[in-house]
């Protein structure tokens, strides 16, 4: 079998499986405990913190560990909504955002008064930036945008965005769903005005199970906790840490790091090579954006009316 659905998950890399079995030989014990067990494996959160801060360009108290790029993208739009429910009614939002976007802000928009703002993608599969940021007002409590589309591929440039956004509104908070684009798109979370940063360990060869999600500044203040509990991860995503996940995760994210650059022009040349063998069938149309990521590209052919993704 040859796979080529990376786009919906990777196989986890043998470094990120050898730091699980150790963690689970040697730092098993509950990272908040205060004994010496505990602090070990706290520890190996607090190392993974750092790596996953560098890769986003921001500091450790900025990143915290979720359960999924799902978990992390509710807590940061539930979360951001809520807190400027006060005096905000306007959600803006791409039309193509995957559903762990669209449908807490549909729920928002259903149960909870907010007014949500689509602006679909044209012809080109692409979303017009101006458009987003012209459907932000003195009332928009939100705005959020994917990184990579996890169908097509296409991309926006998600700082420039919330460059723009914040000149119109600065109260408006910029999430954006990065699954399909952290370690293969190089961003510098810090030096943006992106809120929040959602990722994912399973697209990135780390097991399904484990994420991470950017809060600019690390402060709680900007969010209202959407989950209680025992206050772990600044109270934003309670509950005892998975350590052997969140270890292989780093682990996982140094690999593709360190092999994006080749990556990268591998798979360009992959792509390449399939479009000519495509063109020359006839009878299909290629539907991603002609200027897609490479290392992140995925796309979607149409053939006697049969969709294959």
């Amino acid at each position: 079998m040859h796979y080529l659905d990376n786009a919906s998950t990777t196989p986890v890399a043998p470094q990120a499986l050898a730091v699980i079995n150790e963690v689970w030989r040697e730092d098993w014990a509950n990272p908040s405990s205060l004994y010496r067990a505990g602090l070990a494996a706290e520890r190996r959160i607090e190392d993974a913190r750092g790596v996953l801060a560098k890769a986003l360009g921001c500091l450790p108290k900025e990143v915290f560990f979720t359960g999924s790029g799902t978990e992390g993208n509710n807590i940061a739009i539930l979360g951001a909504a809520r807190q400027r429910a006060a005096w905000a009614k306007r959600l803006v939002a791409t039309g193509y955002e995957h559903p762990a976007v669209s449908a807490p802000l549909r729920l928002l928009a259903k149960r909870e008064g907010f007014e949500l703002v689509e602006v679909a993608p044209g012809p080109d599969g692409t979303v017009d930036m101006a458009a987003l940021v012209a459907a932000v007002d003195k009332t928009t409590a939100l705005v959020c945008a994917m990184h990579v589309n996890n169908e097509t591929g296409a991309v926006l440039d998600v700082a420039a965005l919330a460059s723009a956004v914040k000149a119109k509104n600065p109260r408006t908070f910029v999430h954006v769903d990065g699954v399909q684009g952290f370690c293969k798109l190089p961003l510098d979370t810090g030096a943006s005005s992106i809120d929040a940063y959602a990722t994912s360990g399973h697209k990135l060869n780390a097991p399904k199970g484990v994420g991470a999600l950017y809060l600019r500044g690390g402060s709680a203040t900007n969010l209202v906790p959407v989950l209680a509990g025992g206050g772990q991860e600044g109270g934003l995503r309670p509950g005892t840490q998975n350590t052997a996940y969140i270890a292989a995760y780093a682990t996982a994210v140094q690999g593709a790091l360190a092999a994006r650059a080749q990556s990268a022009h591998q798979v360009a040349a992959l792509r390449s090579h399939l479009l000519a063998g495509l063109a020359a069938i006839g009878g299909i149309t290629v539907h991603s954006p002609p200027k897609t990521p490479t290392p992140a590209s995925c796309f979607s052919l149409c053939r006697q009316g049969t969709k294959v993704r």
